[in-house]
């Protein structure tokens, strides 16, 4: 998955007015927090727009984690914070199955 197919996602699943560069941004943040804190390797040098075909670090089987953050995000900048809160739990048991799968392997 690229950053690119995330954003593609996250507007089809949940239509926005952030343009593209915020979404950008976000996907990159969390690509470098799953760099950082699971992955324990240097940031990814991801640039708008040149990085829209970057692949993304987590595997297939845990790349809703992008959207699920995104979500997230959007929901915090609407101040729709239930949504937010709900929508944290679901990437954080995400985040954290990422974690726990990554060191077992």
């Amino acid at each position: 998955m690229t950053v690119g197919d995330v954003i593609l996602c996250v507007n089809m699943e949940k239509p926005n007015a952030y343009e593209e560069k915020t979404l950008f941004d976000w996907v990159s943040r969390l690509e470098n927090t799953i760099r950082a804190e699971i992955m324990h390797g240097e940031a990814a040098e991801l640039s708008y727009p040149d990085g829209m075909n970057a692949p993304l670090s987590a595997p297939a089987m845990f790349e809703r984690i992008y959207a699920e953050y995104v979500f997230a995000m959007i929901d915090f900048q609407n101040q729709e914070y239930s949504a937010y809160q709900n929508e944290m739990e679901q990437f954080n048991e995400s985040y954290d199955g990422l974690a726990k799968w990554y060191m077992r392997t």
